[in-house]
């Protein structure tokens, strides 16, 4: 499996019929592809000689790139967990008007935390995303795609866990946290793209623009 998550096993959890795990759980594993991607461009580009002053930015991208994964494994479990409870306060009693109002001030903070959950998660895969760039950069030219790759992988894996973001602010009471939380999203998600174009330009200029559609 992958380190901490037992990836058999998650993607048997993921296929079955039980809502949870979910869309920002499966975007923190897909990312994980990504991670080890990028992961695997830098230990190659450690070895390859004549590329010694890069060194160090190559030996702390492998450092961070490791911690983001474990970070991202972390992130899928809470998810998930995120979930469970929004489903246990929607279990809670409400036959009377002060369980009424605790029943719904339980729901509003799971939802928060089914919020901040993929939001952890989709700032994970923008960091991998900018290493990926960076990648495109200072690593082997023969890597340049598995770079790329990574790109692709870690952006559209951020893209899917604000999905998850989004359909939860739908259930959130509290406006001005709705408000924040949607410009949020729409600067976030201009960051990803933007992070996407560059090392795009960088594929055009080195493999050629009729590789890019």
């Amino acid at each position: 499996g992958v380190g901490m998550i037992d990836l058999n096993k998650f993607m048997d959890e993921l296929a079955s019929d039980s809502p949870a795990p979910g869309g920002g759980a499966g975007s923190a594993i897909s990312g994980i592809v990504g991670e080890s991607l990028a992961s695997m461009v830098a230990s190659l580009s450690l070895k390859k000689k004549g590329n010694e002053h890069n060194r160090k930015e190559l030996e702390r991208m492998v450092e961070e790139l490791k911690e983001i994964r474990e970070e991202l494994e972390k992130a899928a479990e809470m998810d998930t967990q995120a979930f469970n409870r929004i489903m246990e306060a929607r279990k809670l009693p409400k036959s009377t008007d002060s369980e009424k109002k605790i029943r719904e001030d339980k729901i509003e903070e799971a939802m928060k935390g089914a919020v901040s959950t993929p939001w952890k998660i989709a700032s994970l895969l923008r960091k991998i995303e900018e290493k990926a760039v960076r990648l495109m950069e200072i690593g082997i030219p023969g890597a340049i795609t598995d770079a790329g790759a990574a790109l692709k992988i870690s952006f559209s894996s951020a893209e899917s866990a604000l999905l998850n973001v989004s359909i939860n602010l739908k259930y959130i009471k509290n406006k001005e946290y709705v408000e924040n939380e949607k410009i949020k999203l729409k600067i976030f998600a201009e960051d990803l793209r933007n992070i996407k174009k560059q090392g795009e330009e960088i594929l055009i200029r080195e493999i050629g623009r009729e590789f890019m559609w």
